[in-house]
């Protein structure tokens, strides 16, 4: 299982597919990687696609703190720029409002 170590958060991900421009999915508070399950095989045919979980959700560690909605963004800005290595690459996320 591929896992990321980025500062105090050890998180987890899955890459597949190739392609540009990569894709990165971002679960909505309170859920995992997983709620993309049934969109991915759709992506991965003609593109990267990183799923990741943020901290202290799914497969992810839990810290003490970071749970702050930009806190989240600031790790998923870092996830576009660590993994898909093009700061252009696209995010698309999902939360309840």
């Amino acid at each position: 299982m591929p896992f990321a170590e980025l500062g105090d958060v050890r998180l987890f991900f899955t890459d597949e597919g190739e392609g540009d421009p990569p894709i990165l999915f971002v679960h909505g508070y309170s859920c995992d990687s997983h709620d993309w399950s049934w969109q991915l095989p759709h992506f991965v045919a003609g593109h990267r696609v990183i799923a990741a979980d943020l901290r202290g959700h799914g497969r992810s560690s839990v810290t003490d703190g970071g749970y702050h909605p930009t806190q989240f963004a600031a790790v998923s800005r870092r996830c576009s720029t660590t993994w898909a290595r093009r700061p252009s690459s696209r995010s698309v996320t999902r939360s309840g409002a």
